[in-house]
Parts: structure tokens; C-alpha cells; sequence
């Protein structure tokens, strides 16, 4: 029953998500009054010794479910950590079974077991296991109301290590280094203890850590914030499997304009109407070289930017146009529309060039 209770969760929440939620026990959480005919749920989740609190509700109609955090993740995910945790901890009174958390001492007690059986049988035999380095790009995302003058989003790099359980290495990464030079055992906590006689390091992660090493300043801060000419030559060199640490994924990175259009003509003019929310088009660069949209990145050309930066400037869904100025825009800029244009009927004939005039 726990497998089919944990599916139906992840149906609900992003799987990090869920393992975040699962950290949480029922001193985190507050349960309030029900609403909605009993149906839903008000939980207040407590953060940082009662200091900061976050509202859910969880309303549940058969195998329907309404789900919301006031927290800024969810408003931009749909997902979060506090929902997650709620549904977890809140599972008998929400789908009326109980959820075994992996968390719970019985859990721990077997994970312990395992872990000394394998560390014997390991250290018996000498043989050497592959660690696990995983390197993500986070990006935390700041709309024009905070101050600037569009979309912001600002990314870092997470850095996680381990065997079993990964442990989050920006803050101890360079003392770290200096034990991983030195061919010394680093601990990191119950989980996972560095021992270079035990563990090592493949040459792929070897690179990973020499390049960290190279583009980062070990007596700066230790957030390994990435932008500019950097942040664009780490798009380049991982276009086609870029692990984002938001999504616990990896994406390729698309090329050209992401929204869809519609073409029609009316009598003497051709009206184009764009489907895309240009409040949720996040710039990585000032230059609008990449950006976010609906969990996607994509990579945009010189006018593929000037056109969107227009676009957004006059926050505009829709284009009308007289002949002459149908024809500037047909042979300047349509072409980079042409693989998400579709063309009405009422539009005679149109041909739209492989190639935009320069």
C-alpha cells in the first residue's frame, strides 16, 4: 500500500518535492479547522522555530484533489515541499491509510544495517566504489515587481555528493578539496564519510571537480553563483543534458521562439495573434540570449531577441498589420515564427522564407 500511496503523492508534487517532504515529521505542522464539507484540509507549516509559517490547503473529491502552499515555489511550480510534507505526515486523515516514511527509525535502523553489511563486504574484498557527484543548476526566479526592469532569473550550481543519501557540498566544498588532495577520509554526516580507500572518483567527475576548482574563488563566497559570459559557456557545454536542480531532471536546451501563433487576414489587414504569457519568460542574461519558460530553456538568435524584447516591452498578444507593413514583417521576421505559426485560410497564398532578409 505504501508504493501506491507514495505513486499517487508524486502524481501531486515534483519528485524533489517529495523527498524535501519527506524530512518533515508532525512537529513541523499544525492542522486547522476543515472547510469545503469536511472535504478540505488547512495546515500551517512551521519553518525556523515558529518564526516563518506557510498555509496549505488540501481539498480531496474521490480521486480529485485541490492543492495550494502560499509559499513563492508553488506559485511558480505548482509544487512544493510544505504540500508534500502535509501529505505525507497527514496521510490517514487525507487518503485514510497511514504512509511508512522511509525517515522513521524503523527505516533508518534497516538503512544502517545495510549500510554496515556493505561497508564490510566492501572493505573484505578491497574493492573500490564509484562515488556519486551530481552538479545541477538552480534558478531562482525574480519578477519585474521586485525592482527590475524585466524577468530575472539567477541560477548556481548544487553540488551534491555521496553514496546512499547526497549531501548539498557548496559550503564545505573547499575543505573538501584539500582532504580530496591530500588523499584523506572527509565526513559529511551519518550517511556518507569520504574515504578515498573506499570510494573514487571517475575521470568525467575528476573534470567536474577540476572545473569548479578553475571557475570558482575559493575565498569568495561559497554559493557558486554562475551569470554572464560564464553561465553561457555552461549552457553550451551541456545543451543537450542539463540537470536542473529545480526539476530533478535534465533537459536539452531548444533552439529559436517558443510560442505558438495564429495568422489570419481580415479585408486589408493580417492579424497574428501570439499565445504565450511573456509575465512568465525569464531573462538568464541581459541580452535575452537564453530563457525560461514553461520548465524549458531556450537558445535565441540576434532578431529572435530583438523581436521577443519588443514584445514584451509593449506586453503585446497581438499584431495588426496593413499590406506594406505585412510585407516588412513577412520578410524580416516571420521566418523565425515559421515553426510554430499556424496560417488561417483567410491568408492567400502566403510563402514564408527559409531564410530572414539580413
Amino acid at each position: 500500500m505504501n508504493n501506491e500511496l507514495e505513486k499517487i503523492i508524486k502524481q501531486l508534487v515534483m519528485e524533489r518535492d517529495f523527498e524535501e517532504g519527506l524530512e518533515y515529521n508532525e512537529d513541523k505542522i499544525s492542522m486547522g479547522e476543515p472547510y469545503d464539507d469536511q472535504n478540505g484540509k488547512n495546515f500551517i507549516f512551521h519553518l525556523d522555530d515558529f518564526l516563518e509559517e506557510y498555509l496549505v490547503h488540501i481539498a480531496k473529491r474521490g480521486n480529485r484533489f485541490r492543492i495550494y502552499c502560499d509559499c513563492r515555489k508553488f506559485r511558480i511550480y505548482n509544487s512544493c515541499k510544505h504540500i508534500a510534507a502535509c501529505l505525507i505526515c497527514y496521510s490517514n486523515e487525507i487518503f485514510g491509510v497511514g504512509f511508512n516514511n522511509k525517515n522513521s527509525i524503523e527505516e533508518k535502523s534497516k538503512i544502517f544495517l545495510d549500510n554496515l553489511k556493505q561497508n564490510y563486504h566492501q572493505k573484505t574484498i578491497g574493492v573500490k566504489k564509484k562515488i556519486e557527484l551530481k552538479v545541477g543548476l538552480n534558478i531562482e526566479f525574480y519578477p519585474k515587481r521586485y525592482g527590475f526592469t524585466n524577468n530575472i532569473a539567477f541560477t548556481r550550481l548544487k553540488i551534491r555528493i555521496g553514496d546512499n543519501k547526497l549531501y548539498v557540498l557548496n559550503k564545505k566544498f573547499w575543505d573538501f578539496i584539500d582532504y580530496y588532495h591530500n588523499e584523506e577520509p572527509y565526513y559529511f554526516g551519518k550517511d556518507f564519510n569520504y574515504d578515498p580507500n573506499k570510494y573514487y572518483f571517475t575521470k568525467e567527475q575528476e573534470d567536474i571537480i577540476a572545473y569548479l576548482e578553475s571557475n570558482f574563488n575559493r575565498y569568495g563566497s561559497n554559493d557558486f553563483k554562475i551569470e554572464g559570459q560564464t553561465l553561457k559557456q555552461y549552457f553550451k557545454n551541456n545543451q543537450d543534458d542539463l540537470y536542473i536542480d529545480n526539476l530533478n531532471k535534465s533537459i536539452k536546451i531548444e533552439e529559436g521562439l517558443f510560442f505558438d501563433s495564429l495568422l489570419t487576414k481580415e479585408e486589408n489587414f493580417y492579424r497574428l495573434n501570439l499565445q504565450c504569457d511573456f509575465d512568465e519568460v525569464y531573462a538568464f542574461t541581459n541580452d535575452n540570449e537564453y530563457v525560461w519558460y514553461n520548465r524549458h530553456i531556450y537558445h535565441l538568435n540576434y532578431k529572435e531577441r530583438v523581436l521577443l524584447e519588443q514584445l514584451e516591452k509593449n506586453n503585446l498578444n497581438e499584431l495588426l498589420f496593413d499590406e506594406k507593413q505585412f510585407l516588412d514583417f513577412k520578410n524580416y521576421f516571420l521566418p523565425y515564427l515559421k515553426k510554430q505559426i499556424t496560417i488561417d485560410e483567410s491568408v492567400p497564398n502566403l510563402v514564408i522564407s527559409k531564410e530572414p532578409k539580413v
